[in-house]
């Protein structure tokens, strides 16, 4: 209200427009965040400083709420140590939940997971065989982002040249121009076949006729 009334000097309807931005904008509006004290003074702030820590860590990692583990942690009032904290998280990177809610980030952030419109031009696809195509370019693309988040340095240099390419079907590496039969478990791509830009999941959306336009949206909006 405060803040609306600073405001309203400016005309009411901009102030209650700044009053929008800025509610849509605090990360207590988008995000699930516990305020921490940093003294933690007594017993009790330090057990809820815990409980809290937990609650944020699991969403953040896997999605979800808290494990046995974490809140036994919690329990004990351990998650108010930060050395504690840097074990749970290291034991909490493992968990296959956290390469779930990865995969999750990924999807949401790239679109990457939208069904097919199945037009595919014989023109475009040739002799490949596009019955799991989307299945298979999905697949394709996350065992991407997994060698470059898991095995690599995982940043974003990476993910946008990076020339790994781990899939065995057929269909995806036909359109990379690869043999059909696997020379090693992890291959290079050939060619401009770089980064996950490149990648079939993303070229080919259920359409083969490309949208310079949409693409160019599509970047603008999502990578800058």
């Amino acid at each position: 209200v405060r803040f609306y009334r600073q405001r309203k000097a400016n005309g009411s309807d901009r102030a209650l427009a700044d009053l929008v931005a800025r509610v849509l904008m605090s990360p207590y509006f988008l995000f699930k965040a516990g305020v921490e004290s940093p003294t933690a003074p007594c017993a009790n702030d330090r057990s809820a400083l815990a409980y809290r820590r937990a609650s944020r860590m699991a969403y953040s990692m896997w999605g979800t709420m808290p494990d046995a583990k974490l809140m036994a942690a919690a329990d004990r009032g351990d998650l108010a140590d930060d050395r504690a904290v840097r074990a749970e998280l290291e034991r909490m990177w493992t968990d296959r939940r956290t390469r779930a809610w990865m995969h999750n980030f990924f999807r949401q952030w790239l679109h990457y997971d939208r069904a097919p419109v199945e037009s595919y031009s014989w023109g475009f696809l040739g002799n490949i065989d596009r019955a799991h195509l989307h299945e298979s370019a999905q697949q394709e693309l996350e065992r991407f982002i997994d060698a470059v988040v898991w095995d690599g340095r995982g940043n974003f240099e990476e993910l946008m040249t990076s020339r790994t390419v781990i899939t065995s079907a057929t269909s995806i590496r036909r359109i990379y121009g690869m043999p059909d039969t696997p020379a090693a478990p992890v291959e290079q791509a050939p060619g401009m076949r770089a980064g996950l830009l490149t990648r079939v999941a993303m070229l080919a959306p259920g359409f083969d006729d490309a949208s310079v336009v949409k693409r160019g949206a599509f970047i603008r909006r999502q990578l800058l």
